[in-house]
């Protein structure tokens, strides 16, 4: 059973330039847990590169926005709202200076660490929801072995049931006909599973 009662975590798993079905040949761990949540078939990035995409998914803004919202040095409201309800934040990327860490200069750490990060939670029966961003750029059997990794170290801290887990793309893949279409896959206990065809974006997401 889950140690928490009152705030569900989030965890938030972003592939660069992730599109395609998700194959049993392909991504296997990943198809392993499909049935378990919620596929979005047509959902689409805001930007069509890796910048802009995540800018979007982040800021739940338009890529026009990116200059003046540096200028301002703002964080996404979501983060700010996150802090405020006192969650506890951890930032992994595959790759070093990955652009939310230019953005928000925050500490990202290689997601080969969160086991022993969270067994660390675990032993110090930490009761702050935590807000767990992983940033993943390496191939797709890379990609799909560290999630596998990271959902398999949920599952056995008890942590998979009081969890929201979304896993989606900053943008399509680049030699995709529309570089703006993306996966997106949602893990929240007590929703609806299965496929959603209608429309939805990175504007939605964290808005």
């Amino acid at each position: 059973q889950s140690r928490y009662t009152h705030e569900k975590n989030v965890l938030l798993i972003v592939l660069e330039n992730w599109e395609g079905a998700i194959s049993e040949t392909e991504m296997p761990k990943l198809f392993h847990y499909k049935s378990h949540g919620m596929t979005f078939e047509n959902h689409y990035s805001g930007g069509d590169d890796t910048v802009e995409g995540l800018f979007s998914l982040m800021y739940s803004l338009p890529p026009v926005y990116i200059p003046s919202v540096f200028h301002a040095d703002q964080e996404p409201v979501f983060l700010s709202l996150l802090k405020s309800a006192q969650f506890e934040m951890d930032f992994y990327s595959t790759q070093q200076n990955s652009p939310l860490k230019k953005w928000l200069n925050v500490e990202e750490k290689n997601p080969s660490n969160i086991p022993s990060q969270l067994s660390v939670r675990e032993e110090m029966a930490s009761v702050n929801p935590l807000f767990m961003y992983v940033y993943l750029n390496a191939s797709h059997t890379e990609n799909d072995n560290t999630i596998g990794l990271i959902l398999e170290e949920f599952h056995r801290q008890g942590l998979i049931s009081n969890s929201i887990i979304a896993i989606t793309g900053t943008s399509g893949e680049k030699a995709a006909a529309n570089k703006l279409k993306t996966n997106l896959m949602i893990f929240w206990p007590g929703k609806e599973k299965g496929s959603v065809s209608h429309h939805t974006s990175h504007y939605d997401l964290l808005s």
